[in-house]
């Protein structure tokens, strides 16, 4: 799931020192939501079922107004999975408190699937397709993002991929000037 290897590393909010906040528990359906958010404004509320159902219509409360999208669904069929629940794109948000929240979303949420709903989503349009070494998230792997990684080559540790670290190790070095050759001239969607 390289989405989610990207997303974890280049967006702040999904860093595991960013803040928190568990918006639904149901035991009962072994459903648990959060959001994520970081001191850049970005905000995700990641969905996780952990049972053998597929719902069809579940009810999440989101933590704020305006638009949401999904971002990934574990189970999309470009990861293997078998196709069921919300496709990237905006979801309709429902007016109606639930969870302690002012809004809602209905979700067709998979078994033993993950969704990550972004608010004001960047970059939905149909698929969300990224590029590994693209830095500065423009959607391309360019100049500006080798300028990046070229000024923090040598960090030995606490590199994030903002910085550089493609690989994930922490540190920039040659692993990830080989990722960002690899990738040059990617141009995302």
């Amino acid at each position: 799931m390289c989405d989610q290897s990207i997303f974890s590393t280049s967006q702040r909010a999904l860093f595991a020192n960013s803040s928190c906040n568990v918006t639904h528990v149901n035991d009962a359906a072994d459903v648990l939501a959060f959001e994520r958010f970081g001191n850049d404004g970005r905000s995700y509320v990641i969905v996780a079922n952990f049972s053998n159902t597929d719902f069809d219509e579940y009810r999440i409360g989101l933590p704020r107004s305006g638009r949401w999208g999904v971002v990934i669904n574990s189970e999309d069929t470009r990861y293997q999975g078998t196709g069921f629940g919300v496709q990237p794109g905006y979801v309709p948000i429902v007016a109606e408190q639930l969870d302690g929240q002012q809004h809602h979303v209905v979700l067709a949420l998979p078994a033993h699937g993950m969704l990550v709903l972004q608010h004001d989503p960047e970059f939905i349009e149909g698929t969300v397709e990224l590029c590994i070494a693209d830095i500065d998230i423009d959607r391309q792997t360019a100049l500006s993002d080798f300028s990046i990684l070229a000024q923090n080559f040598g960090t030995q540790s606490g590199a994030a991929h903002a910085d550089g670290d493609l690989d994930g190790d922490g540190a920039v070095s040659l692993g990830d000037f080989s990722l960002m050759a690899g990738d040059f001239g990617c141009q995302g969607s």
